[in-house]
């Protein structure tokens, strides 16, 4: 009996580390200032064939460029901790996915991994400029 008791008090103990653990590390929402699904064309995946460059627009949004006037903005999951950093996408051949691949941010020779959780295909240009407005206004 006693060893029923044991085994059960440690069943329930695992079971309590487990939940505190899985809720520590539950991401809360992305902001709705990042959801553009009304304004902007939603994409699961960029192609690309060269290396991207990268525009920096707050803490959770990126511009990628990938062409003379193919841009793209990717909201990751999280913002970005730090201020001061590199960015690039390891691993990802060329194709980039939302959802699936990870922003990598190079701090202090510190790599930080921020998946992206949506794209969104720019038109041209001049959609990017209104869009780096929008998100520095709603900062």
């Amino acid at each position: 009996m006693k060893r029923a008791i044991k085994a059960f008090s440690f069943f329930v103990l695992f079971i309590v580390i487990f939940l505190s653990i899985s809720c520590a590390t539950t991401l809360p929402p992305v902001p709705e200032k990042y959801n553009f699904d009304n304004k902007l064309e939603k994409v699961d995946r960029i192609v690309t064939f060269r290396e991207p460059t990268w525009e920096e627009l707050d803490a959770q949004s990126i511009i990628l460029r990938v062409a003379l006037n193919d841009y793209y903005l990717l909201i990751l999951e999280r913002p970005i901790s730090t201020n001061h950093f590199d960015i690039g996408i390891p691993g990802t051949g060329s194709t980039i996915s939302a959802g699936y691949d990870r922003v990598v941010v190079i701090e202090n020779t510190v790599p930080l991994y921020y998946k992206i959780d949506r794209i969104y295909r720019l038109k041209d240009k001049k959609q990017k400029e209104e869009i780096r407005a929008l998100l520095k206004i709603k900062n």
